[in-house]
Parts: C-alpha cells; sequence; structure tokens
C-alpha cells in the first residue's frame, strides 16, 4: 500500500471509529500527510505538535491520529486537549535523539489533558532532568492505554524517572499503560514522583531498573502514590533500596496489586519496596519471589508506618553477601517503624546469614501480625532465629511446618495464636492446624482444624458470626475458585478504571457470606450489580456491558468512602445471602457472570460500568 492509499484507508477508518461530542472540534493528523495540512479529514496535518500549537486548536478539542511513526516530542502547551492515536502499535511518538522527554504537560494544564492510545519511544530529556517518556511538571495529565518502552538512560547521567516524572505539585495519572525496560542512572528506573501525585490503576511495569539511585520500578519524595489493580514484575535496583518501589516521606496506597521478581541487588534493602518515613496502606497484594539482603518483599526505616491487609507472601528471600544481616526474609521492620499486618499469609519465604551473621524472621522480623498464617517459612538452621517470625508480635495467627520447628518464633510475644513448639502467652495452643494449600499456594484451614472459633473471644467474629477462627482464611468450606475478570471497564469522568472483586468468604451458596465489591468507583453515586448466566461484550453507553440480558438487577444503592484519591475513593458491595440465592434460584457448578453499573456525570453518556467478573458457587 503507497502512502497516498495508506492516507485514505487511515483517515476513513478514523472517521467511521471516532465518537463525536457536542461542542468539540476535531483534528486530523496523519503521519504520512505532506506537512503542514489544515487538520481536516482531507487535508491532516503531518505532525501531532503542530496539531496543537495551532491557535484554532483549544481545550476541549481532540486530535486524531493516524497509525505510524511520529519522530517529535508532544507538549501540551496549557491546552486540555485529548491526543488519541490508533493504538500502541500503529501509533509511535518516537523521540530518540531529541533530547526531550517524549511527552510534556509543563505549562499549567488542568484536567483532560489526555495522551491516548500511543507506543511512546526513546524519551531522554538529558543530564539532571527527569522523565524520559513523560513529564509531568506543575500540571495535571492523563495517560492512558498506551506503552511506554526503553525510555530513560542508564550513563551517569543522574537522570529519573526513565518512563515517566511528576514533580512541582503536578498530579499524573496513568491507566491501562504499561512501561517496559526503561531505565534511569538515578532514583525511579521507570516512573518518579517529587511533591506531587502519581496514580497508576491497571497498570504494568516491568523489566526497568536504575543503575545507582533508589526505586527500580518507582521512587516517590514527599509524594502521594495510589496504586490499584496492576503489576510490578522483574525491575531491578542495581546499587540502592528498593528493588522495585522506594518511597521517602511520602503517604502511599497499594491495592490489588502483584508486585514478584523484583530485587535489591549489592547487598541493599526492600526486594519489592523499601519505606523510609511517611505511611504505606497495602491491601490484597501478592509479593512473589522479590530479593533483597534485607526485608525480601517489605522494608521499613525511618519512622515509617505501614498496614498490610489480606495479602500473600510467596517465597521471598533476604540473604546478605557483605555487611547486612539477611534479616526478614518477607518483611523487616526497624525498631522506630511500624508494621501491621493483618489477614494475611507468609509461605516459603527464607532469610539467609551472611558474613555479618543474622537471619532472623524466615517470615517477619520486627512489627505485630494479627490472624496471620506462617507456613512453610525458613532461616538458616546455624546462625538463624525465628523460622516464622523474630522480634515480633502475634495474634490469632498460625506458625506451623517452618523449619527449623525448634525455633518457629525468637524473642517474640504471642496470644491466641497456633505455634509449633508451643508458646507462652494466653490462649496459645501446640496443635497441628490441619492446613493445607489453595490457589497460589494460599494456605487454608479444613474441617475439624482446632484453629476453627480458637480466637481472641474479644476479637470481632467471622463474617458467619461465630467466634474468630485463627489464621488467615477463617473456614468456610471447601475454597471456591475467585471470580475470573472478562471484561474491561469504560473509565469515570475521573479517569478511574472500576474493577470487581470478591470479599473475604469464597463463593458457596449455604453460607450466604459470599461478597463481591466494585472499587475505583466516585464517591456518592448511584448504582447497582446486575448478574446472569451468560456474557456478552455489547458496546453499552460508551462502555461494554458483560452480562447477556435475561439479566438479574440488585437494589440500588450509593457508593461508599474507602479512601484513596478523591474521585476514585467509592466502592459499591453486594451479599449474596442464602435468602437472595434461594430466592433467585441461584444454581451451583455454574458460571454466574456479574458487573456493576452506575450514573457517572463526567462522562458523555451519564453512566459507567465496571469490569466484569465470572464465578461458581459451591453448595
Amino acid at each position: 500500500m503507497n502512502h497516498g492509499s495508506r492516507s485514505k484507508y487511515t483517515l476513513a477508518l478514523l472517521a467511521f471509529l471516532a465518537p463525536q461530542a457536542l461542542g468539540q472540534n476535531t483534528w486530523y493528523v496523519d503521519a504520512f500527510a505532506p506537512p503542514p495540512g489544515l487538520g481536516t479529514q482531507a487535508q491532516p496535518y503531518a505532525s501531532l505538535q503542530y496539531a496543537i500549537s495551532q491557535p484554532s486548536t483549544v481545550s476541549g478539542d481532540l486530535i486524531l491520529a493516524g497509525p505510524g511513526v511520529y519522530a517529535e516530542s508532544v507538549r501540551f502547551f496549557g491546552k486540555s486537549v485529548e491526543v488519541r492515536g490508533s493504538g500502541v502499535l500503529a501509533s509511535i511518538i518516537d523521540a530518540t535523539g531529541l533530547a526531550q522527554s517524549a511527552v510534556q504537560f509543563v505549562d499549567g494544564e488542568s484536567a483532560g489533558a489526555t495522551l491516548n492510545g500511543f507506543g511512546i519511544f526513546g524519551g531522554f530529556p538529558g543530564d539532571f532532568t527527569e522523565g524520559g517518556g513523560v513529564l509531568c511538571s506543575g500540571s495535571v495529565g492523563l495517560v492512558r492505554n498506551c506503552a511506554i518502552v526503553a525510555c530513560g538512560d542508564l550513563t551517569g547521567s543522574q537522570f529519573k524517572g526513565g518512563g515517566a516524572a511528576v514533580v512541582a505539585n503536578g498530579t499524573l495519572q496513568l491507566v491501562r499503560t504499561s512501561i517496559d525496560s526503561c531505565t534511569a542512572d538515578a532514583d525511579g528506573g521507570a516512573l518518579f514522583a517529587e511533591d506531587s501525585t502519581l496514580r497508576l490503576d491497571q497498570c504494568t511495569v516491568r523489566d526497568s531498573r536504575t543503575a545507582l539511585g533508589r526505586g527500580g520500578a518507582l521512587a516517590v519524595f514527599n509524594a502521594v502514590l495510589d496504586i490499584s489493580n496492576s503489576s510490578f514484575q522483574s525491575n531491578h535496583s542495581l546499587a540502592n533500596d528498593g528493588g522495585c518501589l522506594f518511597a521517602n516521606a511520602s503517604t502511599v496506597r497499594i491495592v490489588d496489586s502483584d508486585l514478584r521478581d523484583n530485587f535489591a541487588f549489592d547487598d541493599h534493602r526492600g526486594g519489592a519496596l523499601a519505606l523510609v518515613g511517611g505511611t504505606a496502606v497495602i491491601e490484597r497484594c501478592q509479593f512473589q519471589v522479590n530479593a533483597s539482603a534485607r526485608g525480601g518483599a517489605l522494608h521499613l526505616d525511618g519512622g515509617a508506618s505501614a498496614i498490610v491487609e489480606r495479602s500473600h507472601f510467596l517465597d521471598n528471600y533476604a540473604q546478605s553477601l557483605a555487611a547486612l544481616d539477611g534479616a526478614g526474609g518477607a518483611i523487616w521492620c526497624a525498631s522506630d517503624s511500624s508494621a501491621t499486618v493483618r489477614a494475611s499469609s507468609f509461605v516459603r519465604n527464607k532469610a539467609v546469614s551472611g558474613p555479618a551473621g543474622g537471619a532472623r524472621g524466615g517470615a517477619m522480623r520486627g512489627g505485630s501480625a494479627s490472624y496471620c498464617t506462617f507456613y512453610a517459612n525458613e532461616c538458616n538452621a546455624s546462625t538463624g532465629a525465628g523460622a516464622a517470625a523474630a522480634d515480633a508480635t502475634l495474634t490469632g495467627s498460625i506458625a506451623w511446618g517452618n523449619l527449623p520447628a525448634a525455633s518457629t518464633l525468637s524473642n517474640c510475644t504471642a496470644s491466641w495464636s497456633d505455634i509449633e513448639g508451643g508458646a507462652a502467652g494466653v490462649g496459645n495452643i501446640a496443635v497441628d492446624p490441619l492446613v493445607q494449600l489453595g490457589l497460589f499456594l494460599t494456605p487454608y484451614l479444613t474441617a475439624g482444624s482446632p484453629c476453627i472459633d480458637a480466637g481472641n473471644p474479644a476479637s470481632p467474629p467471622d463474617l458467619d458470626g461465630t467466634r474468630a477462627d485463627l489464621g488467615a482464611l477463617p473456614y468456610s468450606g471447601t475454597p471456591a475458585q475467585r471470580p475470573v475478570t472478562y471484561c474491561l471497564s469504560n473509565l469515570t469522568g475521573a479517569a478511574c478504571a472500576p474493577y470487581v472483586i470478591a470479599g473475604a468468604a469464597h463463593a458457596h451458596l449455604s453460607s450466604g457470606l459470599f461478597e463481591l465489591h466494585a472499587l475505583n468507583v466516585p464517591e456518592g453515586r448511584s448504582g447497582h450489580m446486575f448478574w446472569g448466566l451468560q456474557p456478552t461484550a455489547t458496546p453499552f453507553q460508551g462502555g461494554l456491558l458483560c452480562v447477556a440480558p435475561p439479566f438479574v438487577r440488585t437494589p440500588l444503592q450509593t457508593s461508599s468512602t474507602v479512601g484513596g484519591l478523591s474521585g476514585c475513593a467509592g466502592s459499591f458491595a453486594f451479599r449474596w445471602t442464602s435468602a437472595y440465592t434461594s430466592a433467585y434460584a441461584v444454581p451451583p457448578f455454574v458460571n454466574v457472570y456479574a458487573q456493576f453499573w452506575f450514573r457517572d456525570p463526567g462522562t458523555a453518556s451519564g453512566t459507567a460500568l465496571s469490569s466484569a467478573v465470572r464465578f461458581v458457587f459451591l453448595q
């Protein structure tokens, strides 16, 4: 296909697909068009930057870009416009050799300045700068449905944030965006934030690294960091702390995310996260095969405070090859800091002593654990201490099958817990908990376990109203498969992608305790869930209707606030009570499909849809 015919094909496709909003001008750009062009379908602009800079392009406009390589840097010049490409493999912004960030929100842009559907490649603005792929400074920027690849530099340039950076009280949102193989000589191999707000929603960050700085994937300083439903894999800090994330004096929230195969090399700390000061809330996350010299997954010091809930730590390890002690296979917490871990499990984590000795806490050194399970963790038999935990406080927990069994706990305080080998303290027992490993090696109680109804009578009861069970997962029969997401949401007016998760209870019709929650929802919205027995993927009100009629609507409710950033802090919840499932004859062992719908004035249709999930009820 020659350039002329390709251009005509591109314009025809864009004209067919492009939604037209009232009061909005649409300008067209084609990399193969003769410059400069008029921005019309017949005579498109040849440059993205030229399209933005035209006086006729104003805030609220839409710039549609056809396939092709745009060898330029894109600066928004204070205009809240959307620049929309044809997909990450079709429309490429290549800033190689330009000595600039590939995309720039640096002129006081407000909400609405958006880059959508591009591959971003080769950005590097130079020594002592920030933001290779994207730079947001003193502005509000949104990057969605993009891929940021091979941006940044590792050559002693004191450069920060290979993939993206937000500074000077800016706000940057990355939604459904991947950051791959980005590098920085200084802090933040992929992402950097300082005195600003950074939000990641349904993103992936992988194979990024920093040569000398902190945070192989991400470094934040005096910032607000909000991460949801995202994945961080194979990121490395080669000569400093935070194999994946380093946070200093910041407010951090990480929910429903997966951090695996991240490493802090060269005898440094925090394989997945290193927190110095500030606060962190971590919920429903999985930490797997992360490693460092101290705190294989999580390291806290400098007065840091972290709350970790309903998370799973698997196969993380701490091993020092020089001056540190190889302590805290999963978590290491300094005496001046606080790690409060609740309803979480630790399986096969390991602390290995180095030349300085140590290896305290196969899973956890310092901090407190309430209603957690420690299973098959390990520390050195000769020099280690506390195969499960050391220098920690345990309540309502299980520590069993850790090696060496003779040193399950070291210098710990335990109460109302099941500790192999026994432990002094009120309510403690030392009986085989009858634990089995389920999906992702998550430990669960089996029928007849002595840990059922063995928790502190003063603790809140389990969901079924009975006395609290010991360990991370209260007994609720044979574990059911967790819901599987099969259909993505559209974005709210605040650029949040609502998604659906399960509550703590398994999907059993007989229990009536199973819940579905929609998160990343604007606060105070009216909405409901609907469910059925057949899936679909039908365009509907700006999103996808993912449950085929006939379906059942649940009663209307108003989204409540659960914390996080303004505009995405709400949630919906629906419990499948026994009375409800009986009234609607919900069948067991059959796929059920569910999705949430709610009103959202910020979208063109005035509504929004969450992702959809598929699950099966057991009896």
